[in-house]
């Protein structure tokens, strides 16, 4: 089954991306702080993330630090409300596979977590038969 990890610190948002991931088939970890996320990541391995910039008790740029530092393989979408123009100073944003600004028509978001998710799939069964 195809698995994403939801980093999401407002939950009427985080209902709305679990309930349209898991309607397009992926089960959905679910996490409203970095503390949560980052064992979510160690324990379950996605295939995709998606990073909500503003978390509580921990930054999402260092959430994304971490979480590459962990697995660099494993895609990260940013999805923040804020223009990433305001982030290039951090050379965090850098480790990000995506970046995308929240809107109402979540169709991008979609598109982005299908199309990374179908890249990791095809990675690994590339592995897979080269073993």
């Amino acid at each position: 089954m195809r698995t994403v990890l939801l980093i999401e610190s407002e939950k009427l948002l985080m209902h709305l991306y679990t309930t349209l991931l898991e309607g397009c088939g992926f089960r959905v970890y679910t996490a409203i702080s970095g503390g949560e996320a980052i064992k979510l990541f160690n324990n379950n391995r996605p295939q995709v993330v998606v990073l909500c910039i503003k978390l509580e008790d921990i930054g999402g740029t260092e959430v994304l630090e971490r979480l590459k530092a962990i697995d660099s393989s494993i895609p990260v979408i940013l999805n923040s409300v804020y223009d990433y123009k305001w982030y290039k100073s951090d050379p965090c944003i850098l480790l990000a596979d995506d970046c995308l600004m929240k809107s109402p028509d979540v169709s991008g978001l979609l598109s982005k977590v299908k199309q990374y998710a179908l890249k990791s799939n095809l990675l690994a069964e590339q592995y897979v038969n080269t073993v």
